[in-house]
């Protein structure tokens, strides 16, 4: 099963733009990641319009009760305080343009955002110098790198499709130390910045050059495609190496999250069971009673009902 979310439309700058209302806005459309393969170490980079006046906005749920985060290190980034321990379900959203290392001692999710090209207060002239619209990217965790990527780039080499966007983009996010091994259709790149003495990031600005891309390095790395145009943009994940044993300690981890669900829900039932029950005996005096719950078809292929029996001490069983 493949889940998708997003929205038809939407505009938005970072908190505290001026621009408070943009009129530039875009689908956001991507595939979600299952919570079995979330990961607890995630780094974000800028995108070419990022580091050229816009601000990304990076969106943070929580996958577990009690789970601790850190941004960079800390529990403050910018104007954004972290609130730490986490509640299951709780979204942490922050603003930045610089790159920024997300740690959790559970698994979580993360998505960056890109801001409306009239957000930018660069795009002063017309035509607007650094052009694009809203888009989400879903990001991997470091746990879950490639070593061997090809990506497709150019949307408008394609016959048929009409697009505005004519400027294309790779940014990768590598270990620093496996850097130099990085090469991007065979030939090596350079121009590497810091995120911190770890790991390093690019922005290759690709779109002179071929259609796709292949993407080499000795060590783990993250790649998203992405392309600008007016009022119009998109960006992908380059995909993701799952680890298995990861995988299957997030499916236990839902296994036993049913499990108490369904405990629960049975002392739920017992309980409701016991107020409606104690009464009749109290005033009928049986010596045994039974009583069947029965679930819809479909809804638990394991069994069709519960059998549940309340009988009185020392009184002669019913024949």
């Amino acid at each position: 099963v493949a889940v998708f979310s997003g929205s038809t439309w939407t505009a938005f700058c970072e908190d505290g733009n001026s621009l408070t209302k943009p009129n530039s806005g875009d689908n956001l459309f991507q595939q979600l990641f299952p919570i079995s393969s979330w990961g607890k170490n995630f780094v974000t980079a800028p995108f070419y319009n990022t580091e050229n006046g816009n601000t990304d906005a990076i969106r943070i749920i929580v996958s577990e009760d009690n789970t601790n985060i850190s941004l960079n290190g800390g529990t403050t980034l910018g104007s954004t305080t972290l609130l730490n321990p986490y509640k299951k379900g709780s979204i942490i959203t922050y603003f930045t343009n610089k790159p920024s290392i997300i740690r959790a001692d559970k698994p979580i999710g993360v998505a960056q955002y890109q801001t409306s090209q009239n957000c930018n207060l660069a795009n002063a002239t017309n035509p607007v110098p650094f052009q694009g619209d809203p888009e989400m990217t879903v990001l991997n965790p470091i746990e879950q790198t490639l070593s061997d990527i090809t990506v497709f780039s150019k949307l408008n080499s394609v016959p048929g499709v009409k697009t505005n966007i004519q400027k294309y983009f790779l940014n990768i996010i590598i270990k620093t130390a496996d850097a130099p091994s990085l090469r991007v259709d065979g030939n090596a790149v350079t121009g590497f910045k810091l995120v911190d003495p770890e790991y390093s990031y690019i922005i290759i600005d690709v779109s002179n050059l071929q259609n796709q891309h292949r993407i080499v390095a000795s060590g783990g790395f993250v790649a998203i495609a992405y392309g600008y145009g007016q009022v119009e943009s998109y960006a992908y994940l380059a995909g993701a190496d799952e680890n298995m044993e990861q995988v299957a300690q997030g499916l236990e981890r839902v296994r036993k999250d049913r499990e108490e669900a369904a405990d629960l829900r049975r002392q739920q039932v017992l309980d409701l069971l016991h107020e409606l029950i104690v009464p009749i005996l109290r005033t009928a005096r049986p010596a045994h009673l039974e009583a069947r719950l029965s679930r819809p078809a479909g809804r638990c292929p394991s069994t069709a009902h519960d059998l549940f029996e309340f009988s009185i001490p020392g009184a002669p069983r019913a024949r």
